[in-house]
């Protein structure tokens, strides 16, 4: 069917013996104005012509970072969380290539050996006062719950003295 060919009328096409050449028809016609279409928008499919004189208009990137106005994590504005923007100059001076100021939050402070020594210490106290706790402790066990110090001498010794324990204890009379 070419553009000088004659076409089958409509009335024809519609009998019933010829719905299948109808559909191929229009299979063939819906080809053409695909093909006509993509030329269109495309160009030539070779791109051995044009390659050069026509950037394509659009660019497909499975990388993320090179979006526009790319952010890191969180974010805060006006002060609501101050830590959180503190990250967000800090990420974007990183981005931008800037080196960071001096009064960084990520600098250290203490030295770690002045930690060390410092940790070693309170470490050392600790040790001692618990130790401090257990002689007291200790100490405490010698009184009985009268607080009377107990006498402790050799066992031998405590039958033959009457006041081991404390004062002696009064006896009733009976009459």
């Amino acid at each position: 069917m070419t553009t000088g060919a004659k076409k089958l009328s409509t009335t024809v096409l519609e009998m019933k013996f010829m719905q299948r050449t109808k559909r191929k028809l229009e299979a063939r016609e819906r080809k053409k104005q695909e093909a006509e279409m993509k030329k269109n928008c495309f160009g030539n499919e070779d791109g051995a012509s044009d390659s050069g004189s026509k950037r394509p208009d659009f660019e497909f990137s499975s990388d993320l970072t090179v979006l526009e106005g790319l952010k890191f994590g969180r974010m805060s504005f006006k002060g609501c969380n101050p830590e959180v923007e503190k990250l967000m100059v800090y990420y974007e001076r990183k981005m931008n290539g800037e080196s960071s100021d001096s009064d960084s939050d990520y600098e250290k402070d203490v030295g770690d050996i002045e930690m060390a020594t410092t940790l070693r210490g309170g470490a050392k106290a600790n040790k001692n006062k618990s130790i401090e706790k257990i002689r007291n402790s200790f100490a405490g066990l010698n009184e009985s719950s009268t607080g009377e110090k107990l006498n402790f001498i050799d066992v031998r010794k405590r039958g033959a003295q009457p006041n081991w324990a404390g004062p002696p204890k009064k006896t009733r009379k009976s009459c």
